[in-house]
Formats: C-alpha cells, structure tokens, sequence
C-alpha cells in the first residue's frame, strides 16, 4: 500500500506535459504517471524512441529544454519525477499491449493489479501508442 496519493496538480502537471510534447514536435509513444514502490513515489513515464536514438541523458536535456514554459511552484520536484524509457522498455510494451489500441486513453487508471505478470500499484494514462 502506498502513502502518497497523484494529487490534481500532478494530473495537470501531466496533462500539460504531455500537450507541450505534442507541440514542441518532441517525439513520443506515451505517457502516463505510474506509482513506483520501489522509490515510494509517482513517476511521469514518457516512452519516447529518442532514448534509443540518443541515449537518455540526451532524451532528458530535450525535454528539461521543450518544457521549459511549464512552471508551477513544484517544478523542479516534478522534473526530478520524469522517467524516460523506450517504447521497447518491458512495464510500457505491456501497457501498449493493452491499452495500445484504445481510441483515447486518457484518466484510465490499473490500480492493485498487473498486466503480463508486470505488478502495477497504480497509475494514470494520458497517452498509449
């Protein structure tokens, strides 16, 4: 059981995120805050093939760059919780395995669950591709 909840700043963080990835062009298969237990709090996952292309120290110095205009009084805390991965990563080629294909996935959440023996405490989509 975890302590921290995804508070609404956090699902807006998110959202914004997400829609500022789009326009900046920033290349990206997914994302969606996913609770990590192992570090006792929620991550941002963005599942971008930039890290196969340019590693991701690289892929993380883009997006610090591309979100630039999204400030809040957390922010930093909420740069520190990015967690990019590829598309091939095995926690996001299950997700996309069963989300992949629905039309708009956006608030969906797994909660106590787990897909493809992968266990998910929980978590909150914005986009699966």
């Amino acid at each position: 059981m975890y302590l921290t909840m995804l508070g609404a700043a956090d699902i807006e963080y998110g959202t914004r995120v997400t829609e500022l990835l789009k326009l900046e062009k920033v290349p990206f298969n997914g994302s969606l805050w996913i609770f990590m237990t192992n570090a006792g709090e929620w991550r941002l996952m963005i599942a971008t093939p930039l890290v196969d292309q340019i590693g991701p120290a690289k892929t993380y110095q883009r997006l610090i760059t591309a979100l630039k205009n999204v400030r809040t009084a957390e922010s930093a805390d909420l740069l520190r919780r990015l967690w990019v991965v590829s598309p091939k990563e095995k926690l996001y080629k299950a997700l996309r395995g069963v989300f992949g294909k629905a039309k708009d996935v956006t608030g969906m959440r797994i909660s106590n669950s787990s897909v493809e023996g992968i266990p998910i405490e929980d978590s909150y989509f914005y986009q699966v591709r």
